[in-house]
Parts: structure tokens; C-alpha cells; sequence
């Protein structure tokens, strides 16, 4: 007996391409995920000062600059893994996950660990304006290294990206909450705390590298 109360569509287009490249990306990686929560203080003041000059700069922004300097002090992380050899990447090319009405796309903003704050902020707004407008080139979403995935103005805490294959590294960006906090001095408060995602390949990376460069991320941000 069929449900009429239900429609099924079939995934045809971009959505079906997005669709079958997230599948060949698990089916063809072995993915780990590891979560670790930082104070968003520092992060959260960087932003406000830069945005007092330049209203485009967000907290995004300044998350991506700082990931991508972590990825240049560990070059291992920024890298791809294509028929089981592994290429370290000499520049950062820095894919972000944008979330159009109907899918998913991942513009790359080239060379991002030699740009500033503000340069970042402009070339993603650049990009993001051209996938609205549908002029971005195929070229503009081609050749990341890692790749940055933001839900931080949502709710949500955490997750669990999926690789932007072949790449074997990707940040995923949660909320930042107001949550207790044991600062440095040992003292209970507080304070904006957000979590952070870091989803690798783990034929290439192991936990402990992982654990490293994530934590030292969180430092990075927690000393802007």
C-alpha cells in the first residue's frame, strides 16, 4: 500500500553530485573526528576590533586566519591523500563550506595563510557573492588543501564533517555558548565557550598528532 501523504524526488543536479562525492568520501577514507572546546574571549574581541574598521571581518574570518597559520606550523595536516600517496601541500588553499539555498559548495581562497585578517574577509566575501549571484567558476572551487566548515551561528555544539576527499583535514565550527569556565587562575566563571570539530583521514593521521594540533589551535585562539 503506497503513502500518499509522502513525495519522493529524486536527487538530480548539483544536489545529487554533492551527494554522490560526500558518499566516496566516506566510502573511500577512513574518517575520525575529535571535539575540544576553547574560550572565545580573545576571539571575540579580535573580531570586534577588526570589525570596527572593517564591517566584513566576522569571527568566521578570524577562525579561518587562524587555521590557517596552525596548518602552516603543521604542514602534515595540510595535505591530500589520492591512490595511497600523500602530498603535502606549500601552500594553504583554503576551502570554505558555503550553504546555498539548494546545496552545499565549497569556494577556496587561495594562498589564505599570507593574508591578513582583512584579506580573508574580502576574498570570502567575493567568493560568497559570486556563488549567489551563480557566476563562481568551477576553478574557484577546485584544489583546496583543508577545508573550513562553520555552523557557528546555529545551536549547535558539535559534529562530525565529513573530508572534503582527498583532502585529511577538516575543521568543523560550532556555537560559542556561554558556559562555566575554570580560568587560568583556577578560578569558576563564565565564559563564551565555543567547540571545535577536526575530522582527519586517519590512513594518513593519527589520534595523537590530531589531539596536538587541535589543542594547539584552541591555544592559538585563547592568546589572539
Amino acid at each position: 500500500m503506497s503513502d500518499e501523504s509522502q513525495t519522493a524526488v529524486r536527487l538530480t543536479g548539483i544536489r545529487a553530485l554533492v551527494a554522490r562525492r560526500m558518499h566516496e568520501s566516506l566510502s573511500s577514507t577512513v574518517q575520525l573526528s575529535f571535539t575540544a572546546s576553547y574560550n572565545a574571549e580573545r576571539l571575540i574581541a579580535a573580531s570586534r576590533q577588526y570589525s570596527a574598521n572593517n564591517p566584513d571581518v566576522s569571527v568566521q574570518d578570524v577562525m579561518a586566519y587562524c587555521y590557517a597559520q596552525q596548518l602552516v606550523d603543521d604542514s602534515a595536516f595540510n595535505a591530500v591523500l589520492i591512490d595511497g600517496m600523500l602530498s603535502t601541500k606549500q601552500t594553504v588553499d583554503l576551502g570554505f563550506a558555503l550553504a546555498l539555498p539548494t546545496h552545499l559548495i565549497v569556494p577556496v581562497i587561495r594562498n589564505a595563510s599570507a593574508l591578513t585578517i582583512d584579506a580573508i574577509a574580502a576574498e570570502r566575501r567575493r567568493l560568497s557573492e559570486a556563488a549567489v549571484a551563480g557566476t563562481l567558476s568551477a576553478t574557484a572551487m577546485q584544489g583546496a588543501s583543508s577545508t573550513i566548515s562553520n555552523l557557528g551561528r546555529g545551536r549547535v555544539e558539535g559534529f562530525t564533517p565529513i573530508l572534503n576527499a582527498p583532502q585529511v583535514a577538516l575543521l568543523g565550527v560550532a556555537a560559542i555558548q556561554q558556559r562555566p569556565w575554570i580560568g587560568d587562575d583556577g578560578a569558576l566563571g563564565i565564559a563564551p565557550i565555543g567547540t571545535l570539530s577536526l575530522t582527519v583521514d586517519h590512513r594518513a593521521i593519527d589520534g595523537a598528532p590530531a589531539n596536538a594540533f587541535l589543542s594547539a589551535l584552541c591555544a592559538r585562539l585563547e592568546h589572539l
